[in-house]
């Protein structure tokens, strides 16, 4: 397969999303990178300092690492207009409107963006979980090591194959790729790393931290997901 998951999934999501209830709040995945103190080796200023979430949704990262001042700019990505326009509404709504930039784009594609033009890259299970073919997600390596300046920093959260949770699947469960199943909750496809592969997939980037956890907090139905050793908390490092 050549290409990302349809969007239609993903725009009834978005548009059955309410911004005024829990799922606005900080994810703890957020909040156990910034408790790291994992920074660029740059010398610039945070206000200086710009960062990409790809797969931006209803942009609850951003708002939490703005509330931390942890850089001058915000960029979110998405592939659906539902989700975009979400993000502005939230970003909006917290006073961050001229700090907050929104792109429509797809992840696999050549970004818009110019060649290292960021400090941090954040992709919390969105491109490296749901994009299909592994000729795509190699581009899509390509571009987040183009776009991050040297010394900048990509933060990754995504599926663990090497856990109980994968080694449990039912064969009916699980796809034509390696590594890849369809979720129990909404039928979608997902991608699933061993360590050799989320190493050489975003090789030259070098690994800071890469360590399985069990828990993962969605955006959508119910919140707090558990697989057992079942995700990859990887940050890397642009030399």
């Amino acid at each position: 397969m050549e290409s990302i998951q349809d969007f239609q999934p993903w725009e009834k999501l978005h548009r059955q999303t309410d911004l005024s209830n829990n799922r606005i709040n900080p994810s703890p995945i957020i909040l156990d990178f910034l408790s790291r103190n994992i920074f660029p080796k740059i010398n610039s200023s945070s206000k200086e300092q710009n960062c990409l979430e790809v797969g931006v949704g209803i942009g609850r990262n951003l708002i939490c690492l703005a509330e931390h001042n942890y850089c001058g700019n915000y960029f979110g990505l998405d592939h659906t207009d539902e989700a975009l326009n979400k993000a502005k509404q939230l970003a909006d709504s917290k006073g961050y409107s001229n700090i907050f930039h929104f792109v429509k784009g797809m992840a696999g594609k050549k970004f818009t963006f110019e060649n290292n033009s960021f400090d941090f890259v954040f992709d919390i299970m969105a491109a490296s979980t749901f994009i299909m073919g592994d000729n795509v997600r190699r581009a899509y390596a390509k571009e987040v090591n183009r776009i991050l300046k040297p010394g900048g920093i990509f933060f990754v959260f995504t599926g663990n194959t090497d856990s109980d949770y994968f080694n449990q699947l039912s064969e009916q469960r699980k796809g034509s790729e390696p590594g890849t199943f369809r979720r129990s909750m909404d039928g979608t496809m997902e991608k699933s790393y061993t360590k050799n592969e989320i190493l050489s997939l975003y090789a030259p980037l070098e690994s800071i931290i890469l360590e399985s956890q069990s828990h993962y907090f969605r955006a959508f139905g119910e919140q707090v997901l558990t697989r057992p050793g079942g995700f990859w908390f990887g940050i890397f490092i642009k030399a």
